[in-house]
């Protein structure tokens, strides 16, 4: 009967490997940066609304550090938004335990109506998560109705 009970905690050796995959990289300090959230302010944009796109992120410790952020566009209903930044680590030396996080801003004028793609990209100099984190959305700008511009007196006056 034990040695029944015993052999069913036997781990395989696929879930042996998968453990020790996960503990050599997280001995080692392996983890990636995240954008965590693209905003659109106002959320529902009419063409007469100036646009504000705010993006937030973080690194996952002190060896990043932040080199700043270009904002792009708008040209043909296309956006950019880059985000740079550096890893100071190196194998062997360990890297303080802290989020590293991050929240840049890009304002634009009233937007003509329209369908809009926003591309935001954060770039990394690292050995560790040296690919880019790339999150895309999308927006309409709504077109403003002239009647919602004019005074009663002046639909009065179509009706003269």
């Amino acid at each position: 009967m034990i040695s029944t009970w015993h052999a069913r905690l036997q781990p395989s050796l696929g879930c042996v490997a998968l453990v020790l995959v996960v503990m050599v990289l997280t001995m080692a300090g392996i983890s990636a940066a995240a954008i965590s959230s693209v905003t659109i302010d106002p959320p529902d944009p009419a063409e007469d609304d100036s646009v504000t796109i705010e993006v937030t992120g973080w690194f996952p410790d002190g060896c990043w550090s932040l080199s700043g952020f270009e904002c792009g566009g708008p040209s043909a209903g296309q956006m950019s938004f880059d985000v740079y930044a550096a890893d100071a680590w190196v194998s062997g030396v360990d890297c303080t335990m802290e989020v590293i996080p991050y929240a840049y801003a890009c304002a634009y004028d009233p937007l003509p109506a329209g369908h809009y793609v926003v591309t935001v990209t954060e770039h990394h100099d690292s050995l560790r998560d040296p690919l880019p984190d790339v999150v895309v959305i999308e927006f309409d700008v709504a077109a403003v109705t002239p009647v919602g511009e004019m005074t009663w007196g002046g639909i009065r006056a179509l009706y003269r």
